[in-house]
């Protein structure tokens, strides 16, 4: 998971410096520098702390992992997350169709001009408003996808990125005094990305998988009742008069604007569940994530036991 063999050598040379100031310092009576020392294998002991902690940690995540059949690991979590972003994909995809078939027949409908001997009337003129409303509601779908997307591609690389650079170079960069803090800060950003973020964006998808889910595929049914109805791929039968006066007769039979009413009702609230689960609960999770990040490098970086520092400067 992490490069073992180059923590390992951080810890050792840490160690190692820490026994040779130490000692140095009890050698020549040099209490600074007998701190210091001491300091030092304090914070190798540290980071095997954290290096175990991390290891554990990620484990028990990938333990906890079962979902989309996808294995579990040291990325259970990332998993998880890709498998939901990956539902939420294929159901904006289910609904972009949908979307565009009922437009397809709404445009149709609207350009039927019925002439009588001394009239021409257009009886499906004001649908093109409606076609409108859903080519609105379908650019919305398609922004969330765009969002979907890119969540992705952050998480997968970003959470790889993370477990294979930022935690390891955190934790040499750690084990050296020098650099201590900007270690931990690496260390923390690794951890948030690799761990918080996705940690807290699952809770929140934790119902989606459920009830989100379950609401979307009871919209796309709506929807595809509505299209089934309505819409022809048959380009050559359309302009037929047998097949127009079937259309219009259905059209005054069942309850059209109802069912353009339900069809845009149920594009709706699919919209209004993925911007909350896609939109809205990852800047949660992002802003919950800074924040861990930033408490994570105070506490990492911090001195925990030594005073040297405060009396040398």
């Amino acid at each position: 998971m992490l490069d073992a063999a180059l923590i390992e050598l951080a810890m050792l040379t840490t160690i190692l410096l820490g026994g040779i100031l130490m000692g140095m310092g009890i050698a020549f009576r040099i209490k600074k520098l007998e701190l210091a020392g001491r300091e030092e294998i304090v914070q190798a002991v540290m980071t095997g702390i954290i290096v175990g902690a991390f290891v554990v940690f990620a484990a028990e995540a990938g333990a906890a992992s079962g979902e989309c059949g996808l294995p579990g690991g040291n990325t259970a979590f990332i998993n998880s997350y890709s498998c939901s972003l990956g539902n939420a994909s294929a159901f904006i995809g289910q609904a972009n169709m949908l979307t565009l078939k009922a437009s397809h027949a709404l445009g149709y409908f609207s350009s039927i001009v019925l002439e009588f001997t001394s009239t021409r009337i257009q009886p499906f003129q004001s649908l093109k408003n409606s076609a409108e409303l859903l080519g609105t509601e379908n650019a919305a779908l398609a922004a969330i996808n765009i969002s979907i997307f890119v969540q992705s591609i952050i998480v997968q690389q970003g959470g790889r990125l993370a477990l294979e650079a930022l935690v390891p170079l955190g934790l040499v960069f750690r084990s050296i005094f020098l650099t201590r803090k900007f270690g931990a800060a690496l260390i923390a950003i690794g951890i948030g990305i690799f761990l918080i973020y996705p940690l807290v964006q699952s809770a929140f998808l934790a119902g989606f998988t459920g009830q989100g889910q379950q609401s979307i595929a009871e919209k796309l049914i709506v929807m595809d009742g509505f299209v089934q109805k309505y819409y022809s791929p048959n380009y050559i039968d359309i302009n037929r008069e047998a097949y127009l006066l079937g259309e219009i007769e259905a059209m005054s039979v069942d309850d059209f604007v109802g069912g353009i009413y339900q069809f845009t009702k149920s594009l709706g609230e699919i919209i209004a569940v993925l911007f909350v689960y896609f939109l809205l609960a990852p800047a949660v999770s992002a802003a919950a994530t800074v924040a861990g990040i930033r408490g994570l490098a105070s506490s990492l970086g911090s001195e925990l036991t030594i005073t040297w520092m405060g009396k040398v400067v």
